[in-house]
C-alpha cells in the first residue's frame, strides 16, 4: 500500500497544484479514475512522446513549486 497514489494526488499531479488537505468524497475519486485517468491513459498510447514530454513539464513544476529551484530539462523538446 505504501506504494501507491491516491487518486487526488494524481488529480493535483496533473493540475500542477498542491494536494488539498482534505480528500476529496468517494464519488469524485472514482469519477477521476473512471473518466480523466483512462483519458489520460489514451492520450499517452496515442502519443507517447507528447505524454512524456507533458509529464516531464508537471514534474519539473512540481520540483519547482515544492523545493524551490527547478532542475534542468531530461530531453530536448521537440
Amino acid at each position: 500500500m505504501a506504494n501507491t497514489f491516491h487518486p487526488d494526488e494524481w488529480e493535483a499531479w496533473l493540475e500542477r497544484r498542491p494536494l488539498r488537505r482534505q480528500l476529496s468524497d468517494l464519488d469524485h475519486q472514482v469519477g477521476f479514475i473512471t473518466q480523466r485517468w483512462l483519458y489520460a491513459a489514451y492520450v499517452a498510447a496515442t502519443d507517447v512522446v507528447a505524454a512524456e514530454v507533458a509529464l516531464e513539464s508537471i514534474g519539473l513544476d512540481w520540483v519547482e513549486w515544492r523545493f524551490g529551484w527547478r532542475p534542468s530539462r531530461l530531453h530536448e523538446v521537440r
